[in-house]
């Protein structure tokens, strides 16, 4: 656990290498809303995800069409590289750095909430 715990602080602090070296992202988080989960976000503008779950240190990566839906409602798919998958659904307001709010389900059935 001190080692997820370390392993996350160096993500967020930016001594490990972005997943989007090129662009601005934005923190995000992945919510669990029956367990005590937390994926870490990052989003960026031009339809790339990824996290990572400091418990199982499982790195996610996915991408959304920002340019799908007037309204901002997009879905998205995150892999993660030890199986877990979530589907998403969201409304991302574009511009610099997008925010945005929506749900997850994972491929065990569990439920997310989804902040940027």
């Amino acid at each position: 656990m001190r080692f997820a715990a370390c392993l996350l602080a160096l993500v967020l602090s930016g001594c490990v290498t972005s997943p989007h070296p090129e662009g601005s992202f934005a923190q995000g988080r992945l919510i669990s809303e029956s367990e005590a989960k937390v994926v870490m976000l990052q989003v960026d503008g031009s339809g790339r995800i990824s996290g990572v779950d400091a418990t199982t240190i499982e790195a996610f990566h996915g991408t959304y069409n920002p340019a799908a839906d007037s309204t901002g409602r997009v879905t998205a798919v995150l892999t993660g590289n030890k199986g877990t998958v979530f589907n998403i659904n969201m409304t991302v307001k574009r511009g610099g750095l997008p925010t945005g709010m929506g749900d997850a389900t994972d491929n065990a059935g569990n439920k997310y909430n989804v902040e940027f």
